[in-house]
């Protein structure tokens, strides 16, 4: 016996990366197991439950962020899923990321970035950011570092002057001190941190270090600099972080030390060793070598290493043709791909090609 088509309706607002994703996965799941047929709305940038009312169909997945739309839902008398967090729990079956590790996640990173004051950009009346917000701030809390919330109200559904909200901002950041982390509770938001630090003369990253979320890679890619950004999936976690330019940076509040890590950073394609730090150094060697390991935790040398390390991992999962490890090795200040397999190995656990497979290239 043949089974039934279902006719399933899905209403996800188009241009959310996060939306776009999920309508690429419900696709696939249709090609590979389902018999379905896909309703959609025309001409509707954000379509609502209430436009189904009276529909003969199957099922709906939809994105669905207000209470009164709960109440539709119940009112068609068939199976709906939610593909969003910002309801409280329990009102509908839903799919959803783990809002709390996502805010962990940030957290984390700016962490790892030497970050010891810690802001949160989040809007209002979301149930998920609430939860990124409160991983993110628990995170920073028990790891010592200072952390500061501004709440945005929500656009969704209604008018609101750019430049008035942009302004509170404004103030916001230039009431705290630099050297700052900030993660926005998407990657729209952490494009108007980015337009907000110009504003407020904040250079990034250098001053004000900003991470999003969604991995959005039309906003990412081409912000000045590119936004960092926490990926995500329909899975119970996110998948992990992209990092750009917007917090390639190392939160030191020590100028000799600061410049040492800019030094590095800044001729990391270039065939150096400790001596050339320490040329360009205005103190002794025995002072900055323990300066440096009290504030970044290990030796220059080691800094070094593990600074080419990193950014050999960014070009070994680089989108399109990808490069031979001699001129990852080269562009990496490496003398040879053979000291750069014995390095890599070594910081890693994992060979240079090892990670490689191990790590889809990023495709927009």
């Amino acid at each position: 016996m043949i089974a039934k088509t279902r006719n399933v309706a899905l209403l996800l607002a188009a241009g959310w990366e996060s939306a776009e994703r999920f309508r690429r996965g419900v696709i696939d799941y249709v090609r590979r197991k389902a018999r379905w047929t896909i309703t959609t709305m025309p001409e509707t940038f954000g379509p609502s439950i209430r436009s189904l009312a009276g529909w003969d169909g199957d099922g709906v997945i939809a994105n669905i962020r207000r209470k009164r739309d709960v109440h539709a839902a119940g009112k068609l008398g068939i199976p709906v899923v939610v593909m969003s967090g910002a309801l409280a729990e329990g009102l509908l079956p839903r799919v959803l990321t783990d809002n709390e590790a996502i805010g962990r996640l940030g957290a984390e990173h700016l962490l790892d970035c030497g970050f010891r004051r810690a802001a949160f950009y989040g809007r209002r009346g979301a149930y998920d950011i609430s939860l990124r917000r409160k991983g993110f701030v628990d995170r920073c809390s028990h790891a010592g570092a200072a952390c500061a919330t501004f709440w945005a109200p929500s656009l969704f559904g209604r008018w609101s002057n750019w430049s008035h909200a942009g302004q509170k901002l404004d103030g916001f950041l230039a009431g705290l001190r630099p050297p700052l982390g900030v993660m926005a509770c998407d990657d729209l938001r952490a494009r108007m941190v980015l337009d907000s630090c110009r504003r407020v003369g904040y250079r990034v990253p250098d001053d004000v270090a900003i991470l999003g979320v969604d991995n959005n890679e039309l906003i990412c890619e081409f912000a000045d600099p590119p936004l960092s950004s926490v990926a995500r999936a329909i899975l119970l976690s996110p998948p992990g972080l992209v990092r750009r330019r917007s917090t390639d940076v190392l939160a030191i509040e020590d100028p000799h030390v600061a410049s040492a890590v800019t030094l590095i950073r800044e001729r990391i394609g270039e065939p150096f060793g400790v001596e050339v730090v320490m040329r360009q150094a205005s103190v002794s060697r025995r002072w900055l070598e323990q300066r440096f390991k009290d504030m970044v935790g290990c030796t220059i040398y080691q800094y070094i290493c593990r600074t080419r390390a990193e950014h050999a991992k960014d070009l070994l999962a680089a989108p399109g043709k990808k490069m031979l490890l001699k001129d990852i090795a080269q562009a990496c200040g490496f003398p040879n791909a053979k000291r750069f397999r014995l390095v890599f190995d070594r910081l890693t656990g994992q060979s240079p090609a090892q990670y490689r497979r191990s790590r889809p290239s990023r495709q927009a």
